[in-house]
């Protein structure tokens, strides 16, 4: 039997690298807010053993890393969010409509005509339909019109040390993040989502796989790798 969990994990990774050159470039035109001092994630010997190690393995500055996680601030309202009881997910004829229409359908046309060069050179690099991604930045963005206020990097840290249950899920999915905002020389602190856990909430993570198995039949590609080197 085939392992999915990993298979799955890696198309979710896919698509991530392959529309965060989109999503930085929406990142970097809102306005950056003052940096503040976050909730000590740096001084926790948990953390510290996890930076370091983390910075061995990807050649990153453990000095850095330490520095960048002074500013993470807990996100209490994540926890809540993983922590609050499962129900069933909406069919898809009951949200259908809020994304098939015509100001959803004529704004991701245009969206796909002003960023067509960055959308066919993930898709040549990833193998990930443009119409994939700006389906997906349609649904998480409104093609940018909501970035979102929560930081993505304060809610991994949070749900990876602060969220026993899965934190060895999160902290995966936070190394994930680190390599990928490297990678497009983006800072971490500046992606946002919409709510607290919505980088990595168990409803994103269902749709994400099942746009993870739809690919699969699409392309056949299963495999991604980080890159970026400091």
């Amino acid at each position: 039997m085939i392992a999915l969990q990993p298979m799955l994990t890696s198309f979710r990774t896919m698509i991530r690298r392959a529309a965060l050159p989109v999503f930085g470039a929406l990142a970097l035109a809102a306005q950056a807010a003052p940096v503040e001092r976050g909730s000590g994630y740096d001084e926790r010997p948990e953390v510290r053993e996890f930076l370091g190690a983390f910075a061995e393995e990807n050649g990153f500055s453990t000095r850095s890393l330490l520095r960048l996680f002074s500013h993470v601030k807990t996100q209490h309202s994540a926890i809540q969010a993983m922590s609050a009881p499962v129900v069933a997910p909406p069919k898809w004829f009951e949200y259908a409509p809020r994304f098939l229409n015509t100001e959803r359908i004529a704004g991701g046309v245009t969206f796909r005509n002003t960023h067509r060069a960055a959308l066919e050179r993930a898709e040549r690099e990833y193998g990930v339909p443009s119409e994939v991604i700006v389906a997906i930045i349609g649904v998480e963005t409104a093609y940018g019109r909501n970035i979102g206020r929560y930081r993505v990097l304060d809610a991994l840290a949070t749900l990876a040390f602060d969220y026993p249950r899965r934190a060895d899920y999160f902290r995966e999915e936070l190394r994930q993040f680190l390599l990928l905002t490297r990678e497009w020389k983006i800072s971490p602190l500046e992606p946002r989502a919409p709510s607290p856990a919505r980088w990595a909430c168990r409803s994103s993570c269902r749709r994400a796989s099942a746009v993870s198995r739809w690919i699969t039949t699409r392309t056949g590609r299963s495999t991604c790798g980080p890159g970026w080197t400091t």
